[in-house]
C-alpha cells in the first residue's frame, strides 16, 4: 500500500489573479490558465503521473459549499513533496489557510488484489 495525499486551501478574498501570482511566486511554478463550463477561468498544472494543482474561483457551478467563506480555493493533490509546498504557503504573511488535508491508501501496482489463498 502507498499514500496518496490530497490537500485543499482557502482565500478569503475572491481574486482569483491575485491568488495566481501568489501561488506561483510561492511556489515557484506556472500555472497554465485554463477555461471550462463547469470551472469558468482557472489555472492549473498537470504532471504526467496526474498529480498536480488546480486554482479557482470557489463561485457558480463549481462552487463548495462547506468552504462557502473563501474566494479562491487551491488543491493540491498527490505531489512528491506536499510537507513542503504546504510550509511554503503558509509561510507568514500568507494569505492562504489550510482548509482540508487527507490521505488516502492505495494498493500498489504489483500488490495481488486477490482476497484468501490461490
Amino acid at each position: 500500500m502507498s499514500t496518496e495525499r490530497f490537500d485543499t486551501y482557502g482565500f478569503s478574498a475572491s481574486d482569483l489573479e491575485e491568488a495566481h501570482r501568489f501561488v506561483e511566486a510561492r511556489l515557484g511554478l506556472n500555472l497554465r490558465q485554463r477555461d471550462s463550463s463547469y470551472r469558468g477561468v482557472y489555472y492549473a498544472l498537470r504532471l504526467p503521473d496526474d498529480s498536480g494543482i488546480q486554482l479557482y474561483a470557489n463561485e457558480g457551478d463549481s462552487h463548495v459549499w462547506k468552504y462557502a467563506g473563501y474566494g479562491v480555493l487551491l488543491e493540491l493533490s498527490r505531489l512528491a513533496d506536499m510537507d513542503s509546498l504546504r510550509d511554503r504557503l503558509l509561510l507568514a504573511p500568507s494569505p492562504a489557510i489550510l482548509l482540508n488535508s487527507r490521505n488516502i491508501e492505495v494498493p500498489d501496482e504489483d500488490e495481488d488484489e486477490t482476497c484468501g489463498p490461490p
